[in-house]
């Protein structure tokens, strides 16, 4: 019996090291915790009295008083290898984080301080000394990897201290848990309730705007993902106080929150914020002149980025005959002449211009160009749309691969719904890629919707008889990014309006919009032609570009 209990004592410490082992390395910052206890006890409390130094133990760390004259010092050194050995293992895993090493106390005359020195295997060196009530933040990413750790406390003059134990603590650069991703809609970025720059990214992800921090206390179990400061807030606070900036700034850095400033001063105006730029874990410019200038002056971490378009576009439902297409927040987008301009050379100019901004400066793409840039982890979507068609020919399917293989969109996805006739064996055998899928029509009744068969989140149904430049697919799937719940039609009505109506050929359809649609009712839609019936139940639709490149 008695050797049952020592195997299962055995066991069980096995056990505990094991789970110990897996905790940190899930945290590793809980090891490091347990070391400051133990490790800067051991120091302080192993401070023996000497001739001229009389030390008695505190609670939390010890009395001392020095009667050492003033051209004269001592050092007490720590050589316990043991736990020096697990502070190494320790601060190896940090070496890329902010660490933090504060030493708490206070003294009277004489002169305390802390000096640790980091030993790499190429005998390069890293010192870090600080007074007694000092705190060093300070990297360990210049020297390779560490071998030997020395740690002294240098003590001169005359006087008294009482000396607390020294804390270590890390700001983890990057999460060392492994966290699902966010997706994009589900992330949450905090600014400042006046920052009317930021007010249109409200479109785009969950905007937290404040004006106290006592409102910061809202947040503690669901903490934003990135503080966010535009310069025109710096630069238009006037008398306002910016103790809620800097509030903000203390509060996401205990957190580990990354904070950014977004630049889109003027030069005039640099000198007003780049003190501030300089509280900021990232600065964005929209100045690449700016760029180095800002590093000049000790930011660290320094990026370009443009300006962002927000595009409104009336609802023309609502005042079909009153408004015109609005362009806000960009100079060049402006300065171009009417959309409504005959099809000219002139015209297919603003055309590309236009088709820029959608796929490249939309505030989206700011958004994405910030969480990048930040190392913020969340699931990219991935610019995708799939062509469906039902082929009943052989000159059905030329046709159809003729138009799929001349679309300029990236990652596009081609579906074909097959009838029987001469061939479609070998046309069925060939086709079914990664990119490519082919479905007999007989069999398709197998599938309860036709989304089980389309994997991208919008899909435009195609036709043999109809014609699709290169752009087609590009359009109007950049269009449904922002103009989102919505189906985009076109040469339906003016360009960039909302209508009442659509047809099924010319049309990229959110595939939200048809879970309920079973295959043989997708293939009845080619008939029909016309969506009209489904404006009445609340689908809205968006006419984009009119404009078809023959070339």
């Amino acid at each position: 019996m008695d050797n049952f209990f020592l195997d299962r004592r055995k066991a069980i410490e096995n056990e505990k090291e094991k789970y110990e082992k897996q905790l940190l390395e899930l945290n590793t910052e809980m090891n490091l915790c347990h070391l400051n206890t133990n490790y800067f006890e051991t120091i302080i409390t192993s401070m023996k009295q000497t001739k001229n130094i009389m030390v008695k133990k505190k609670e939390k760390g010890i009395y001392l008083q020095s009667n050492l004259p003033d051209d004269d010092d001592h050092y007490f050194h720590f050589t316990d290898d043991e736990l020096l050995g697990e502070l190494i293992k320790v601060v190896n895993n940090m070496r890329d984080k902010l660490i933090a090493l504060s030493f708490p106390g206070r003294a009277s005359s004489c002169k305390i301080e802390l000096r640790l020195t980091f030993i790499d295997t190429n005998e390069n060196k890293k010192n870090v000394r600080l007074l007694l009530g000092e705190k060093r933040v300070f990297r360990l990413d210049t020297i390779q990897q560490i071998k030997q750790i020395k740690m002294r406390i240098y003590i001169s003059g005359e006087g008294a201290a009482y000396i607390q134990n020294p804390m270590l603590m890390v700001k983890k650069t990057e999460r060392t848990l492994s966290i699902k991703p966010k997706q994009y809609s589900e992330l949450a970025i905090l600014s400042i309730r006046k920052d009317k720059v930021l007010k249109k990214f409200e479109s785009e992800v969950r905007l937290y705007q404040v004006d106290k921090d006592i409102f910061l206390e809202r947040f503690a179990n669901n903490k934003p993902d990135i503080f966010l400061c535009s310069s025109h807030w710096l630069t238009n606070t006037g008398k306002r106080d910016k103790g809620i900036l800097y509030n903000i700034l203390y509060w996401c850095v205990e957190r580990n929150i990354p904070t950014v400033l977004w630049d889109t001063a003027t030069s005039s105006q640099y000198p007003s914020i780049i003190e501030d730029a300089k509280l900021f874990d990232i600065v964005l410019t929209a100045n690449e002149e700016s760029i180095d200038r800002f590093t000049e002056n000790g930011c660290k971490n320094v990026s370009f980025l443009p300006y962002s378009v927000k595009l409104d576009f009336p609802n023309t439902i609502e005042s079909y005959y009153l408004k015109d297409v609005a362009f806000v927040d960009d100079k060049e987008l402006n300065s171009l002449p009417n959309l409504k301009d005959d099809l000219s050379v002139c015209y297919q100019e603003r055309i590309e211009s236009l088709r820029n901004i959608l796929e490249f400066h939309t505030i989206r793409h700011k958004v994405e160009s910030i969480l990048d840039i930040a190392n913020i982890n969340y699931c990219k979507t991935v610019n995708s749309a799939t062509m469906i068609a039902v082929i009943k020919s052989k000159q059905d399917y030329q046709t159809v691969m003729e138009h799929y293989l001349r679309q300029t969109m990236p990652n596009k996805k081609l579906v074909m719904l097959i009838d029987f006739f001469d061939g479609y064996l070998d046309i069925f055998n060939e086709n079914n890629k990664s990119d490519i899928k082919t479905y007999l029509l007989d069999y398709i009744h197998h599938y309860e919707s036709i989304n089980d068969i389309i994997e991208t989140s919008h899909y435009a149904p195609i036709n043999s008889k109809c014609y699709y430049d290169k752009n087609y697919l590009r359009d109007m799937y950049y269009t449904s990014i922002l103009i989102r719940d919505s189906i985009i039609v076109k040469n339906i009505g003016k360009e960039f309006t909302f209508v009442t109506d659509g047809n099924f050929d010319k049309a990229l359809i959110p595939k939200s919009f048809s879970k309920s649609i079973a295959p043989r009712q997708f293939i009845q839609l080619f008939n029909e032609d016309s969506l009209g019936k489904w404006f009445p139940f609340g689908i809205r639709f968006f006419n984009t570009f009119n404009f078809e490149d023959i070339t």
